[in-house]
C-alpha cells in the first residue's frame, strides 16, 4: 500500500523477507540492489516475492553478462544516469490537479472523474477497460515526472515510485491479474511512463526504494514484450505508438544490448505503414479526421526521434505529414473544429498540428471554394469565411472498420456562424445502446433500406466514394455513390451550391434489386425549432431570428416523421458540442418511401 510522507499517513505494507533470494543477488555484485525486503509495497493478495526473478538476475545481473556490462555494472549505471534525456512520447490522460490528488493519496485515471485510492489499488478491477488501461499504464507517472524534472517534489516522487513497485509485485509476473495489464496499448503507455521515470532519475538521482536496477529491468521487460510477443503489433495508431516507444527506448538507452534491433524494427514498420496506411494524397486513412489530427501529432514525435539519431530515419512515413496536416486544415469548420465524422469527437485542431493563426489564414484563402480529397472520400464546399456556408460531404470507407460509423454520403451543414444539419458524432467507446445508435446510419444524414444498414466491418467489396466534382461560374457540385447496403442496392447523392451560397440542392437517387422501403434522415441541433408542413420543413434559430427552409420534391410519395431525445428506441440524439462525453437531444427528421425513387431537396436560408 502506498503512503505520502509529509502528511504522516500510516499505511499497511506487505513486508516479506527472502534470505535465499537475497543471497543469490549478492553473488551477482549488483551495483544498486533492490531493498532487502522482497515484497516492498503491494495491494494484491498474493504479491510476487521479487520484482526481478532469480533466474533473470542469475543470467543478466551476473558480472560479465552482456546486460551487466551494458546496464548494471557500477560504471554502466553511471553511464545510464549520465545518458541522453530523450523527449519521450507521452500517452496519458492528465489534469492540472494531478499533484493535488497524489498529495491526498489518490490518483486520477480517467477524464470522467474516476479516482483510485493509492492505499487500496485493485489491480484486478477491469469493470471499465479505459480506467484499467490508465491505471496499469501508470497514467499519472509520466504526467507528473515529465512536468517535475526540473523541480523535485519528494512526496509525489515517493508515492509514484511506490506505485511502480506495487505494480511490479502484483502484475509484472501475473499476466492473468487483469486483461488490460498486458494489453499492447497498456504496455505502450507503461513503457512511456517508465522512460519518463528514468529521465526523472537522471535529473534527481536514483530513488531509495525503486532502484535504477529495478527500473531498468521493468523497462527491458516492456521493450522485450513489444519486440518478442507474438501478435502484439497491430496496424494503425497503436502500432505507430509501439514503434515510437521502441525507438525512444533505444535512444534513451543506446547501450542496451537490443537497442539496434529496436531501432531497425521501428523504422521498418513505420516505412511499411507509410505504404499501407495513407491515401494517394498522403492522408492517414484510419477511421476518421480525429485520427488524422492525432496522427500528425504522432508524426511530430517520430520526427523528433529521427532528429536524435541519424541511424533512425523513417523518411517515407514522415513525408506524409504535410499532406495529412493540409487535409485537416482544409476540411476544418469555420470555427476551426474538426468535423464530427466517424469516431471524431468535438475538438479543435491540435496546436501541435497547426497554430490558430495559420488555420485562420488558410480558411480565409479557401473562401468560396470546393476542396475535394477523393482518396480519403471527403469534400467541403465553402462560402465566405467565417460566417458563410460550409458543407461537408462524407463518401469514405477508411480503415480499420471496427470503429467507423455507417455514414456513407452523409452531410454536415454550417452557416451564419452555427451548425444547421449535424450528425450523431462520438460519445463513448463503451458498449451501450447509445453508442450503437451514434455509430449507426440512424444517427447520420443518410439512408437506410428496409429498416437496416450494413455494419462497417462487413463486406468491404461494397463500395462508396466520390464520383464527380466541379467548380464553375454558376456554382459548385459534388457527387458520391454508395452500394453499402444489406442487399444489392445503390444510393447516389449529388449536391449543388449556387455561386452566391444562398441555396443548396441535394438530389438523391436510390434503387434496389428487390422492392424495399427507404428512409432518409437529417439531424438538427436541439436548440433549433423544427416545423413540418407537407413537404416543406422550416428550421428556425430563435436566438438569431434566422430560418432554414428544406423543401422536398419526389417522384414517389414521402412520409415524414420526427423524433427528439427518445430512449426506447434510441432516436434523436447527438454528441453534446459543449461536453464531448455527453449527448444532447436533437430533432431527427425522417422521410420514407417505397421502391426506387429520386428525391430532390432544396435548402435555403433567410
Amino acid at each position: 500500500m502506498l503512503g505520502i510522507r509529509e502528511k504522516g499517513i500510516r499505511m499497511r505494507f506487505s513486508l516479506l523477507f527472502s534470505l535465499a533470494a537475497l543471497a543469490a543477488l549478492a553473488a551477482c555484485t549488483e551495483p544498486s540492489p533492490p531493498p532487502s525486503a522482497t515484497v516492498q509495497y503491494a495491494t494484491c493478495e498474493e504479491p510476487a516475492e521479487r520484482i526481478i526473478p532469480a533466474d533473470w538476475a542469475e543470467e543478466h545481473l551476473a558480472e560479465g553478462s552482456a546486460y551487466y556490462e551494458a546496464l548494471f555494472s557500477p560504471e554502466a549505471q553511471q553511464a545510464v544516469l549520465d545518458g541522453p534525456v530523450v523527449r519521450v512520447p507521452r500517452f496519458r490522460s492528465g489534469t492540472d490537479r494531478q499533484v493535488e490528488f497524489i498529495r491526498e493519496g489518490r490518483i486520477f485515471v480517467d477524464r470522467r472523474g474516476d479516482l483510485v485510492e493509492l492505499e487500496h489499488v485493485d489491480w484486478s478491477n477491469d469493470d471499465h477497460a479505459f480506467v484499467a488501461t490508465q491505471l496499469h499504464g501508470f497514467t499519472a507517472v509520466g504526467t507528473l515526472f515529465a512536468q517535475h524534472e526540473e523541480q523535485q517534489d519528494e512526496d509525489v516522487e515517493q508515492a509514484l515510485m511506490r506505485l511502480i513497485l506495487n505494480w511490479g509485485h502484483c502484475a509484472a509476473h501475473n499476466r492473468d491479474i487483469n486483461p488490460r495489464a498486458w494489453h499492447e496499448g497498456t504496455v505502450m503507455k507503461r513503457q512511456s511512463n517508465l522512460l519518463h521515470t528514468l529521465n526523472y532519475m537522471r535529473a534527481h538521482g536514483p530513488h531509495d526504494e525503486l532502484t535504477l536496477t529495478t527500473l531498468l529491468y521493468l523497462i527491458d521487460a516492456g521493450a522485450t514484450y513489444l519486440l518478442d510477443e507474438p501478435n502484439v503489433y497491430s496496424p494503425g495508431n497503436h502500432g505507430i505508438r509501439q514503434d515510437m516507444l521502441l525507438a525512444a527506448t533505444a535512444l534513451s538507452l543506446p547501450q542496451h544490448p537490443r537497442a539496434g534491433e529496436m531501432l531497425e524494427l521501428a523504422e521498418s514498420r513505420l516505412e511499411l505503414a507509410a505504404r499501407r496506411m495513407f491515401t494517394e494524397e498522403g492522408i492517414w486513412s484510419e477511421q476518421a479526421p480525429g485520427y488524422v489530427n492525432y496522427m500528425v501529432s504522432l508524426m511530430n514525435g517520430v520526427r523528433r526521434l529521427r532528429d536524435r539519431d541519424a541511424g533512425f530515419n523513417p523518411s517515407r512515413f514522415i513525408r506524409n505529414q504535410n499532406a495529412s496536416r493540409a487535409f485537416l486544415v482544409d476540411t476544418a469548420l469555420p470555427d476551426r473544429t474538426i468535423p464530427t465524422v466517424g469516431r471524431s469527437s468535438q475538438q479543435t485542431i491540435s496546436p501541435a498540428v497547426a497554430r490558430g493563426r495559420v488555420i485562420e489564414r488558410r480558411l480565409e484563402e479557401l473562401a468560396r471554394s470546393l476542396t475535394v480529397f477523393p482518396g480519403y472520400g471527403h469534400a467541403v464546399i465553402r462560402g465566405d469565411h467565417p460566417d458563410g456556408l460550409y458543407l461537408h460531404f462524407t463518401a469514405s470507407h477508411n480503415l480499420p472498420a471496427r470503429k467507423r460509423h455507417a455514414d456513407e454520403l452523409s452531410v454536415l451543414l454550417y452557416n451564419h456562424g452555427r451548425m444547421w444539419i449535424t450528425e450523431g458524432g462520438q460519445n463513448s467507446t463503451q458498449s451501450s445502446p447509445m453508442t450503437y445508435y451514434l455509430r449507426s446510419a440512424f444517427a447520420h444524414s443518410t439512408y437506410t433500406l428496409n429498416g437496416g444498414y450494413l455494419d462497417e466491418h462487413e463486406e468491404f467489396e461494397r463500395a462508396v466514394g466520390i464520383t464527380d466534382s466541379s467548380s464553375e461560374q454558376s456554382g459548385y457540385r459534388i457527387e458520391g455513390r454508395s452500394e453499402r447496403f444489406l442487399e444489392p442496392a445503390s444510393f447516389t447523392r449529388a449536391i449543388i451550391v449556387d455561386s452566391d451560397f444562398q441555396t443548396v440542392r441535394i438530389t438523391d437517387t436510390l434503387s434496389s434489386e428487390a422492392p424495399g422501403e427507404w428512409e432518409g434522415r437529417f439531424h438538427f441541433p436541439g436548440d433549433l425549432s423544427v416545423n413540418v408542413e407537407g413537404q416543406r420543413v422550416t428550421v428556425s434559430d430563435p436566438g438569431a431570428a434566422r430560418t432554414m427552409t428544406v423543401t422536398f420534391r419526389s417522384s414517389a410519395p414521402l412520409s415524414f416523421s420526427t423524433c427528439r431525445g427518445e430512449r426506447n428506441p434510441v432516436c434523436g440524439w447527438v454528441q453534446d458540442r459543449n461536453d464531448g462525453d455527453s449527448v444532447a437531444p436533437a430533432t431527427t427528421l425522417s422521410w420514407s418511401f417505397d421502391g426506387d425513387n429520386e428525391v430532390m431537396i432544396d435548402i435555403a436560408f433567410e
